[in-house]
């Protein structure tokens, strides 16, 4: 017997891969690379009893790596065998033997391997999937042979198995918390050869319960060349189940897959963790649908969800012609509950929120309409037909019914029909219109509806129920705008329109607003050592007619438990400056003297609040106070008006018809400056 023994730093077997034919991806015209099918002949060396040895500190493949590699190969008259192989891949140790024997048909091959403790997250670091599953380590089994007598033929024949043991799969939230994990026992991978089918299966937990995968797959033939293939995998435990079937990707379209999905059970809500969802905790968990991919599409039909008490059916598409990205979706729903599908802040949006003092004010940014021109070529690529109907909601910190919304758009004009909902048993209803068309964006929106509470509808875009927790307050809107121009701020500059907000008795938890607590509520009320943190308000009514970017105040009045505010002035939306004049009006007579209007001005985004000029003589105040805002005098009416109205309004519809009326110390007053009253709100003709 011939003994040799090779050692060496480095071996580069990357050489042996240069020039190698491999089989060819097919195109539609049918070209490729001619098959490898070169007749493997191993004769030659087998006519020598030898023993190799061979050490090498590295041996470098195109694909990987391996380090302290130690093989010994025999040769006789019958076969070649690797008598033992070991490795180390990425630190795990690598053991595997084999041994290949000439036939008539060619080779007959075997070979058996173990590779420990491969760190799975590894394979998953470049991927999306690294921030949301957690992977552990692994052991891997192979153990194959084939008979055949080119490449093609040997990997076709493959049978045998590979079995990966010790396997653990959590999902996580955005939280990072780690989930109910599924631990595997062993994932096998099997075929019997030419022509069979590849079987999955695996036995395991989830959930506390024995877990049960299996599938099958295309023959090796067929999934060696990536053409569509059928593919059925099925997953059960006792309270869970999922089946996907369908056809796998042809390998030059890789992202074209159909497949149809009917999940149910535990599994569900743990995938769902994977796309940062968090399913309701009690369940059920159902999801039926069929899927449709390719290169530039993506559709899902007969999609049917039922996720705690919430259900959805319906349909969506989304297709690339060219430029152009089409959006086709009907969804409907019975119930849909917000809290089942994520985490919302569970805490009861009434309760009284721990009032921590003030902080100090920081400089605020600006500016609050951006100057960033808008996307016109985006939107313009848009062909939209969107429609939403869901009988009943609950979000955050809101509930409705009849939600019915319907969006279209082509071609750079974009129009949402139809918002109308039910909040609150009160209609919402809305209107919108984009139009980029030409060199300028021309943009519409109307909306109308109410009372509902204002501060839970805010919290419900915001995504924090703190907004609800410290404001509890009824409004009504009645909002017409539109304007134009190549940016946010072009349109406010240019906005027209009209804004009316009408509230109803609330409350306002001061402290956290900073500009309401450390600048506005100190000059209006200067008496207070120290202001309340509530607030009850009974009423208020603010409407501002829009030209120009300019909001002028048509009526602005409020009333609260312990005094009244009237307020009057513009709002610059081109230049973002407040320009507002508020005008308050203690409900005790011994304060009188010491109210004095405040002036409002400055920016948007950090408006300042200031006595006015000349407001702070003693004596003098109260008749100060109905010069530069007549509206005070409106008090006396509001004080009058039965619980069933809102008082701020009728008394504001009594100025506006010349009905004010009161009695009293200010009865002469009243009579003195009405026309005063009319003109302000444009009701008094001279």
């Amino acid at each position: 017997m011939a003994v040799a023994d090779f050692r060496a730093e480095f071996i580069d077997l990357t050489v042996l891969s240069e020039g190698t034919e491999r089989e060819p991806m097919p195109t539609d015209t049918g070209a490729g690379v001619v098959p490898n099918d070169t007749p493997l002949e191993i004769a030659p060396f087998l006519a020598i009893d030898s023993e190799i040895n061979i050490t090498a500190a590295t041996v470098a493949t195109s694909t990987v790596q391996f380090a302290n590699v130690s093989v010994t190969l025999r040769t006789d008259s019958d076969a070649l065998r690797v008598e033992r192989l070991t490795a180390n891949l990425n630190g795990k140790g690598i053991v595997a033997s084999g041994s290949a024997q000439q036939t008539p048909g060619g080779l007959a091959v075997s070979a058996a391997g173990e590779i420990n403790g491969v760190d799975a997250m590894a394979l998953l670091a470049a991927s999306d999937l690294a921030e949301r599953v957690e992977v552990g380590t692994l052991t891997l089994d192979a153990d194959v042979s084939s008979v055949g007598g080119t490449v093609l033929e040997l990997v076709d024949a493959l049978q045998g198995e590979i079995v990966a043991r010790d396997f653990r799969l959590a999902f996580k939230s955005d939280d990072g918390l780690v989930h109910d994990p599924i631990t595997l026992d062993s994932f096998r991978v099997a075929t019997t050869g030419t022509g069979q089918p590849v079987t999955l299966d695996s036995q395991g937990m989830l959930g506390g319960e024995a877990l049960e995968v299996s599938g099958t797959l295309a023959p090796v033939a067929e999934l060696r060349l990536m053409q569509p293939v059928a593919l059925d995998l099925s997953l059960a435990t006792a309270s869970s189940r999922v089946r996907i079937a369908g056809t796998a990707p042809d390998r030059n379209r890789p992202r074209d897959l159909r497949f149809s999905i009917d999940a149910e059970g535990l599994i569900v809500r743990e995938a769902a963790y994977a796309a940062g969802l968090a399913l309701d905790a009690d369940g059920p968990w159902q999801v039926q649908g069929a899927v449709e991919m390719g290169e530039e599409s993506f559709e899902v039909t007969d999609l049917d969800i039922s996720i705690g008490s919430s259900d959805l059916t319906g349909r969506l598409s989304v297709e690339m012609t060219g430029a152009v990205r089409r959006i086709v979706g009907r969804i409907e729903s019975q119930t849909f509950a917000l809290a089942d599908f994520i985490r919302v802040d569970d805490a009861d949006p009434g309760q009284e929120p721990t009032i921590t003092p003030t902080p100090t004010a920081s400089p605020a940014e600006g500016p609050v309409f951006s100057m960033t021109p808008i996307d016109f070529a985006a939107l313009r690529r848009l062909d939209l037909d969107i429609g939403v109907a869901v009988e009943t909601f609950s979000g955050r910190s809101v509930s409705g019914k009849n939600l019915d919304i319907v969006l279209s758009g082509r071609d750079g004009l974009l129009i949402l029909d139809r918002l109308s909902v039910t909040l609150e048993e009160r209609p919402l209803t809305g209107q919108a219109r984009v139009d980029v068309r030409g060199e300028e964006a021309s943009l519409s929106a109307s909306i109308a509806g109410g009372p509902f509470d204002a501060s839970r509808l805010a919290s419900e875009v915001t995504g924090s129920s703190d907004l609800a927790r410290r404001v509890s307050l009824p409004i009504e809107l009645n909002i017409e705008l539109q304007g134009n121009g190549r940016s946010p701020h072009d349109v406010a500059s240019t906005a027209k329109g009209v804004v009316s907000v009408t509230g109803g008795k609330g409350s306002v938890r001061q402290k956290g607003f900073r500009f309401i607590d450390q600048g506005l509520l100190r000059q209006l009320t200067p008496w207070a050592k120290e202001a309340s943190d509530l607030t009850n308000i009974n009423c208020f009514v603010a409407r501002f007619d829009i030209d120009a970017g300019i909001a002028t105040s048509r009526a602005m009045l409020l009333d609260a438990e312990f005094l009244s505010i009237a307020g009057k002035g513009t709002i610059d939306l081109g230049d973002e400056m407040f320009n507002l004049t508020l005008t308050p009006r203690p409900k005790e007579v011994r304060l009188l003297d010491l109210a004095v209007p405040v002036s409002v001005t400055g920016p948007l985004h950090a408006p300042t609040a200031l006595p006015t000029a000349g407001g702070t003589a003693k004596k003098v105040v109260t008749t100060l106070g109905i010069f530069v805002n007549p509206l005070v005098l409106l008090v006396p009416v509001i004080e009058g008006v039965t619980a069933d109205k809102n008082p701020c309004l009728v008394a504001i519809e009594k100025a506006e018809s010349g009905e004010a009326q009161s009695t009293g110390p200010v009865e002469g007053v009243i009579r003195g400056v009405g026309k005063g009253i009319g003109r302000l709100l444009g009701s008094d003709p001279e």
